[in-house]
């Protein structure tokens, strides 16, 4: 029953139903811990899994209380239990919760962290989430300091990596996001054709699952440029990128 409800999350995230994945993840947790998952330290990977997975869920459904709970359970597990594999897969998950809360710098922190650490233990460190991650990275921050940032999360201590973003230490002290936002043409300017798009649907009220049926992409896709709007824009709610957007259409010819 709980590998059913794992595999029905997973289904569910992969079609974007991410407020749905995160209801079987959190259906199968208590039947692994039933099962053994926590009778001993380490438990069972498949907990130390499910509890990573409900984190990164959270994250991108901007659950940040939660995702760090579940993040940081899975962690305890990981460690405890000397699962390298479970410790690796929680890194990328904190990776993603960095990103959700607009600390991209952190976010690659994380993911090199991940990286190096399946790269000690022989498994393949590439994959679709980090290249992405990357990607918008070098958009916003730059080649070098990306390069910097990945070489110095490849070499910094897993641990270290974990708590940097627990501790949320970049999110909550980093206001030179909003530094720039006197210059209202300047913030328009940073926004891709999509996000302004997006920012435009959101001035109807509209959720992330209705707006990526108007625009053929996931919900998480959404959920995503969303993000990049309010940390572009140094916003912390939809409300507020709904006013702005709707000001900015009237200003617009």
């Amino acid at each position: 029953m709980a590998r059913t409800a794992i595999q029905l999350g997973s289904v569910a995230e992969a079609r974007g139903d991410l407020s749905t994945a995160k209801e079987h993840y959190k259906t199968a947790a208590p039947w692994l811990r039933e099962l053994g998952g926590g009778a001993e330290p380490g438990g069972d990977p498949e907990l130390t899994r499910c509890l990573a997975r409900i984190g990164r869920v959270a994250a991108m459904l901007h659950e940040f209380g939660l995702a760090r709970e579940q993040l940081s359970a899975s962690l305890e597990l990981a460690w405890a239990g000397g699962q390298r594999q479970g410790e690796a897969r929680c890194l990328v998950g904190l990776s993603v919760l960095a990103e959700c809360e607009g600390d991209l710098e952190g976010a690659v922190l994380a993911a090199a962290a991940a990286a190096g650490l399946r790269e000690s233990i022989g498994q393949h460190s590439a994959t679709t989430r980090i290249e992405e991650l990357l990607g918008r990275a070098r958009t916003k921050l730059g080649e070098s300091r990306t390069s910097a940032l990945w070489s110095r999360g490849q070499t910094m201590r897993p641990d270290m990596a974990a708590r940097h973003v627990l501790s949320g230490e970049r999110v909550t002290g980093k206001p030179p996001v909003k530094a720039p936002v006197a210059a209202e043409p300047g913030r328009h300017s940073l926004l891709t054709a999509r996000e302004q798009e997006i920012a435009g649907l959101l001035t109807r009220g509209l959720s992330n699952r209705i707006i990526a049926e108007e625009l053929v992409i996931s919900p998480a896709t959404v959920a995503r440029h969303i993000a990049n709007i309010m940390e572009k824009l140094g916003y912390t709610s939809r409300a507020q990128i709904a006013v702005w957007a709707t000001e900015h259409q009237k200003d617009d010819p």
